[in-house]
Order: C-alpha cells, then structure tokens, then sequence
C-alpha cells in the first residue's frame, strides 16, 4: 500500500524543522558576531581594510581572526538560547516545594564559584588575545610596509642607512600599533630602547600636552621619561588580579608606559625572498587574567616583568621596488 500525501509529509516535516532551525542558528550567530563587530567598525576602518585586502597574504592574516570571532560568537549564541530554553522552561513547569538538606547550598555554591570564575575570566582573557592578534595583523603590515621602504637604501648603501635601523624603525611602527593591548601597570628604568624609540614615544606624549609650545617634541620626549620611570610597580607577575588586567591610570602615563612594553614585548625580522619583501612579526601579549593566564600563555620575561605571554606571530610580505640609484642627486 502506497503512503498518503499526508503521510510523506508528517515523514518530512521534521527534516524541513531540522534544516530551519539550522538556518535559524546560522543567522543568529551571524547576527550576534556583526552586533559585537560594530563598534569597531568606521569608514576609516573599511577603507583601511580594503585597501590591505590588495596586498598578497591578507587573508591569511585575517582567516584566522574571523573564524575564532564567529567561534566566540557562537558560543554566545548558544548561551543565550540555553539561557532561553532554560527561562521557558521554568515559567511552565508547576510550582513544587523545594526541600534541600542542611549544607547542599554552599556544597553547590563551592562547585559552581571554581566554573563561574574561570568562564569569567577565561572569556575576558581571551577577547583581548583575541584584539592584541587583530591588531598584530595591522601591526605587521605596517613593519613589512616600513621594511619596503627602507630596505632598498640599505642595498644601496646610502646615508649609513644599516640593516639593524631599518629593524628598529619597523619595531617601533608595530609596537605603536600593539600599545592598546600592552599593559600600564608598571615602570622602567628609561634607558630601554634605541633614540629612534624615544623620539617616537615624545611625539606620542606630546600630542596631549596642554597648550603645546613651539618645542612640543622635546617637551614630550622629557614628560615621556617621566612618566615611564615615575612611581608604579614592577609588577613580577605574582601579583596579578582583574583590576591589573584593566586600565585605571591617566592617557598620558598609558600612552608612555604602554607603547614602551610593546616595544619590549616586540620582535620582528625581516623577510626577503626573491622579489619578495616584508616583515615577521611576534608580539608578546602579557595575560594577566587570574586562573586563565596559564592557559593562554607561557611563563617569559619581557622587559622588568614576568609573567605568562602569549606569543602572536604573523608575517606580511609585499613586492620589493626597484633598485635605486646608487649616487645620491646632486643638490
């Protein structure tokens, strides 16, 4: 005996619910992870980003950001549909009394406090992993660009231009990049760095000075040294807590202090393969986060701090240009 109409569809409507609550699904998590995007993004940002998308390798870069965002917010996704089914649940169940014995309440309170704080942790820990390897892309970008400028004055021995210069002056295009990420919480001693370095955090400091005099680069390259070596913690790494993990001092202490530990935590080389040039990068991202630092790094020193980092490595390459002239024009 054939089956019905009737049949054949009771037999496939529970595929059809299947396939649209996948859909569902997909659009849910396609929509929370452009919800969470938005904020950062700007016409700047848009430009900037298809501007880089000409250059070989950038979706190398970018794959990998993209993906561990539409896991992030998968996971999101699915906490708020748990939470959802969770809450429907609970407003059609009856009412019943609960009778619990004496001790069960902190016996569940001690299982869950250990899970709360690691989720918390762990999901903070890792959105800002997640930020330091997204700017590590543009910070790279930004060395190999460095490094294509400059790289041919140092095959064509110009100007005293060495290979270690053009290193340090890409170093110092990445870790400007990388300084959001950086921590603050500390000082140093004031001689790290090369004078290319400190010229690039004056200039930085004296953008926010106020009422800026004529001879703002020296002024800023001064109040810079102050703030990197004035009152604050070494921070050995043992004392971390959430309130380390968080900025709390002024811009401008940020701004010194900061952009000086991404110029430790940075190192970079260069690349050149046949008509190839470009930059590795391999930034050292400081998780300071209780119970979830060990699981995203590794125990390292960078500058007057130990702790756990994560290393981001990423590389970029672009084009070499032509080889310039040897003999300087004549003035």
């Amino acid at each position: 005996m054939k089956p019905s109409n009737q049949t054949r569809l009771r037999d496939r409507a529970p595929l059809a619910l299947g396939v649209w609550r996948v859909i569902g699904h997909l659009v849910g998590v396609l929509a929370v992870a452009g919800i969470v995007a938005a904020p950062f993004f700007s016409t700047q940002t848009v430009q900037g980003i298809w501007q880089a998308a000409q250059f070989s390798g950038f979706s190398h870069l970018i794959g990998k950001e993209a993906v561990l965002h539409l896991g992030v917010s998968a996971c999101f996704w699915a906490a708020l549909v748990l939470l959802f089914h969770a809450l429907r649940s609970s407003f059609k169940s009856p009412e019943r009394a609960v009778r619990s014995r004496r001790g069960s309440v902190m016996t569940e309170t001690l299982i869950v406090i250990p899970v709360a704080l690691l989720l918390t942790f762990g999901l903070a820990q890792l959105a800002i992993v997640n930020i330091g390897g997204i700017l590590t892309n543009l910070a790279t970008v930004q060395a190999a660009r460095t490094a294509w400028l400059w790289l041919p004055e140092v095959q064509a021995e110009r100007r005293g231009v060495t290979r270690n210069r053009v290193v340090d002056l890409a170093r110092i295009q990445a870790a400007a990049i990388v300084a959001p990420t950086a921590p603050s919480d500390f000082q140093l001693a004031g001689t790290e760095g090369s004078e290319f370095f400190r010229n690039m955090r004056g200039v930085l400091v004296g953008t926010q000075l106020n009422s800026p005099p004529n001879d703002s680069g020296r002024q800023g390259k001064e109040r810079a040294l102050q703030l990197a070596v004035s009152d604050g913690d070494a921070a050995s790494g043992k004392e971390i807590s959430f309130n380390r993990a968080l900025d709390f001092s002024s811009f401008s202490t940020r701004t010194a202090r900061k952009f000086s530990f991404a110029y430790l935590a940075t190192e970079v080389s260069l690349i050149q393969t046949g008509e190839q040039v470009g930059a590795r990068v391999t930034y050292k991202q400081l998780c300071v986060f209780p119970i979830a630092n060990h699981i995203f790094g590794s125990g390292d020193t960078v500058g007057p701090r130990r702790g756990s980092y994560a290393a981001i490595t990423r590389e970029f390459t672009l084009h070499q240009q032509l080889d310039p002239n040897a003999k300087m024009p004549r003035q």
